[in-house]
Protein backbone atom coordinates (compact mmCIF):
# COMPACT_ATOMS: atom_id res chain seq x y z
CA UNK A 1 0.00 0.00 0.00
CA UNK A 2 2.91 2.31 0.89
CA UNK A 3 4.38 1.79 -2.49
CA UNK A 4 1.21 1.94 -4.32
CA UNK A 5 0.85 6.07 -2.54
CA UNK A 6 5.08 6.55 -3.04
CA UNK A 7 4.30 5.91 -6.57
CA UNK A 8 1.11 7.97 -7.09
CA UNK A 9 2.80 11.02 -5.43
CA UNK A 10 5.87 10.75 -7.52
CA UNK A 11 3.69 10.65 -10.31
CA UNK A 12 1.78 13.48 -9.23
CA UNK A 13 5.02 15.48 -8.32
CA UNK A 14 6.32 14.79 -11.90
CA UNK A 15 2.76 16.00 -13.41
CA UNK A 16 3.13 19.23 -11.70
CA UNK A 17 6.90 19.68 -12.66
CA UNK A 18 6.02 19.04 -16.59
CA UNK A 19 2.93 21.06 -16.39
CA UNK A 20 4.95 24.34 -14.94
CA UNK A 21 7.55 23.63 -17.84
CA UNK A 22 4.99 23.18 -21.10
CA UNK A 23 3.70 26.28 -19.45
CA UNK A 24 6.70 28.41 -19.68
CA UNK A 25 7.67 27.04 -22.98
CA UNK A 26 5.60 29.36 -24.64
CA UNK A 27 7.29 32.57 -23.44
CA UNK A 28 10.71 31.13 -23.94
CA UNK A 29 9.69 30.55 -27.31
CA UNK A 30 8.42 33.99 -28.09
CA UNK A 31 11.51 35.86 -26.89
CA UNK A 32 12.74 33.46 -29.41
CA UNK A 33 10.88 35.16 -31.79
CA UNK A 34 11.44 38.66 -30.86
CA UNK A 35 15.33 38.16 -30.59
CA UNK A 36 15.66 36.89 -34.40
CA UNK A 37 18.88 37.51 -35.59
CA UNK A 38 19.34 39.65 -38.81
CA UNK A 39 22.17 38.01 -40.96
CA UNK A 40 24.60 40.36 -42.06
CA UNK A 41 29.09 40.25 -43.34
CA UNK A 42 30.74 43.56 -42.27
CA UNK A 43 33.91 43.97 -40.62
CA UNK A 44 34.74 46.39 -38.63
CA UNK A 45 37.41 47.62 -35.71
CA UNK A 46 36.80 48.44 -31.84
CA UNK A 47 36.56 52.43 -31.36
CA UNK A 48 35.37 52.24 -27.72
CA UNK A 49 38.18 54.05 -25.34
CA UNK A 50 36.40 52.25 -22.17
CA UNK A 51 39.59 51.24 -19.85
CA UNK A 52 37.60 48.02 -19.17
CA UNK A 53 37.69 46.78 -22.77
CA UNK A 54 34.43 45.77 -24.31
CA UNK A 55 33.05 42.91 -22.68
CA UNK A 56 31.98 40.08 -25.85
CA UNK A 57 29.19 37.91 -24.35
CA UNK A 58 28.03 34.42 -25.05
CA UNK A 59 24.23 35.87 -25.95
CA UNK A 60 22.64 39.25 -26.98
CA UNK A 61 21.49 40.24 -23.90
CA UNK A 62 23.59 41.37 -20.49
CA UNK A 63 22.14 38.15 -19.03
CA UNK A 64 24.81 36.20 -20.85
CA UNK A 65 27.67 35.12 -19.67
CA UNK A 66 31.00 37.45 -20.45
CA UNK A 67 33.42 35.23 -22.26
CA UNK A 68 35.98 37.42 -23.70
CA UNK A 69 37.19 41.22 -23.06
CA UNK A 70 38.35 42.70 -26.07
CA UNK A 71 41.47 45.36 -25.25
CA UNK A 72 40.96 49.22 -26.02
CA UNK A 73 44.52 49.89 -25.50
CA UNK A 74 46.13 52.55 -27.84
CA UNK A 75 48.55 50.07 -29.14
CA UNK A 76 46.61 47.95 -29.99
CA UNK A 77 43.39 47.59 -32.55
CA UNK A 78 40.80 44.93 -32.59
CA UNK A 79 39.14 44.03 -36.10
CA UNK A 80 36.40 41.62 -36.40
CA UNK A 81 33.42 40.30 -38.37
CA UNK A 82 30.01 41.19 -37.53
CA UNK A 83 27.81 38.39 -39.01
CA UNK A 84 24.37 39.18 -37.12
CA UNK A 85 22.47 41.71 -35.12
CA UNK A 86 19.67 41.61 -32.54
CA UNK A 87 18.25 44.25 -31.32
CA UNK A 88 20.83 46.88 -30.20
CA UNK A 89 23.47 43.47 -30.04
CA UNK A 90 25.69 42.39 -33.00
CA UNK A 91 27.13 39.17 -33.21
CA UNK A 92 31.24 38.67 -33.74
CA UNK A 93 33.54 36.63 -34.85
CA UNK A 94 36.83 36.54 -36.26
CA UNK A 95 38.74 38.52 -33.65
CA UNK A 96 42.05 39.76 -34.65
CA UNK A 97 44.55 42.41 -33.01
CA UNK A 98 46.76 44.75 -34.84
CA UNK A 99 49.65 45.85 -32.77
CA UNK A 100 51.79 48.93 -34.03
CA UNK A 101 54.89 47.01 -33.74
CA UNK A 102 53.61 43.99 -36.03
CA UNK A 103 55.32 43.89 -38.91
CA UNK A 104 53.31 41.54 -40.40
CA UNK A 105 49.48 42.95 -40.25
CA UNK A 106 46.83 40.38 -38.39
CA UNK A 107 47.28 38.26 -35.47
CA UNK A 108 44.26 35.65 -34.61
CA UNK A 109 43.68 36.84 -30.90
CA UNK A 110 40.52 34.75 -30.32
CA UNK A 111 38.17 32.24 -32.07
CA UNK A 112 35.17 32.66 -30.51
CA UNK A 113 31.69 34.09 -31.97
CA UNK A 114 29.78 36.51 -29.06
CA UNK A 115 27.77 39.71 -28.52
CA UNK A 116 28.72 43.22 -28.04
CA UNK A 117 26.76 46.09 -27.52
CA UNK A 118 26.68 49.97 -27.37
CA UNK A 119 28.21 51.88 -30.07
CA UNK A 120 31.92 49.97 -29.44
CA UNK A 121 32.35 49.22 -33.61
CA UNK A 122 32.92 51.53 -36.09
CA UNK A 123 34.02 51.57 -39.65
CA UNK A 124 35.17 54.73 -42.22
CA UNK A 125 33.64 56.32 -44.86
CA UNK A 126 35.00 54.94 -48.28
CA UNK A 127 33.26 56.82 -51.16
CA UNK A 128 33.73 54.59 -54.36
CA UNK A 129 33.23 57.32 -57.32
CA UNK A 130 32.12 60.50 -55.59
CA UNK A 131 34.29 63.08 -52.97
CA UNK A 132 31.45 62.48 -49.98
CA UNK A 133 29.74 59.16 -49.03
CA UNK A 134 25.83 59.08 -49.03
CA UNK A 135 24.37 58.70 -44.84
CA UNK A 136 20.86 57.21 -46.07
CA UNK A 137 17.53 57.61 -44.18
CA UNK A 138 16.50 53.67 -44.93
CA UNK A 139 18.68 51.21 -46.42
CA UNK A 140 17.87 51.76 -49.83
CA UNK A 141 19.93 54.41 -52.38
CA UNK A 142 16.67 55.91 -53.31
CA UNK A 143 15.92 56.84 -50.07
CA UNK A 144 16.18 60.25 -48.84
CA UNK A 145 20.23 61.51 -47.79
CA UNK A 146 20.45 62.69 -44.23
CA UNK A 147 23.75 63.71 -44.74
CA UNK A 148 27.18 63.18 -46.44
CA UNK A 149 29.99 61.78 -44.85
CA UNK A 150 33.65 62.83 -45.94
CA UNK A 151 36.70 60.33 -46.94
CA UNK A 152 38.13 58.92 -43.85
CA UNK A 153 35.42 59.86 -41.23
CA UNK A 154 34.53 57.37 -38.40
CA UNK A 155 31.07 56.28 -37.72
CA UNK A 156 29.79 53.97 -35.07
CA UNK A 157 28.26 50.74 -36.16
CA UNK A 158 24.72 50.26 -34.29
CA UNK A 159 23.27 47.73 -36.56
CA UNK A 160 23.64 45.97 -39.99
CA UNK A 161 21.47 43.80 -42.28
CA UNK A 162 23.58 42.07 -45.16
CA UNK A 163 25.77 44.89 -46.58
CA UNK A 164 24.49 47.42 -45.24
CA UNK A 165 25.13 49.03 -42.11
CA UNK A 166 23.14 51.28 -39.44
CA UNK A 167 25.77 53.79 -37.89
CA UNK A 168 25.62 57.00 -35.94
CA UNK A 169 27.53 59.63 -37.38
CA UNK A 170 27.92 62.83 -34.79
CA UNK A 171 24.44 62.20 -33.70
CA UNK A 172 22.59 61.31 -36.67
CA UNK A 173 21.60 57.65 -37.41
CA UNK A 174 21.74 56.58 -41.28
CA UNK A 175 22.22 53.45 -43.35
CA UNK A 176 25.57 53.45 -45.43
CA UNK A 177 24.93 51.61 -48.27
CA UNK A 178 27.63 48.34 -49.46
CA UNK A 179 30.69 49.23 -50.88
CA UNK A 180 31.01 53.25 -48.97
CA UNK A 181 32.98 52.20 -45.92
CA UNK A 182 35.90 50.67 -44.95
CA UNK A 183 36.31 48.15 -41.90
CA UNK A 184 40.37 48.16 -41.50
CA UNK A 185 41.54 50.61 -39.04
CA UNK A 186 44.35 51.04 -40.56
CA UNK A 187 44.76 50.60 -44.21
CA UNK A 188 42.71 51.28 -47.17
CA UNK A 189 39.98 49.14 -48.98
CA UNK A 190 40.53 49.23 -52.52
Amino acid sequence: MKTKRRKIFILFVLYLVLSALLLALPTVAAETADDEVVPCDVECYVISDDPAGVKVRSGPGEEYPVIATLSTESIVTVSLQITGTSGEWLRVTDLYVVKESATDGYEKMLDITGWVTGPVLGVRAWPLEAPLVPLYEEQNTTSPVLTRLPRDAGVAVIGCNGDWLKVNYKGIEGWLAPGTYCGAAFTNCI
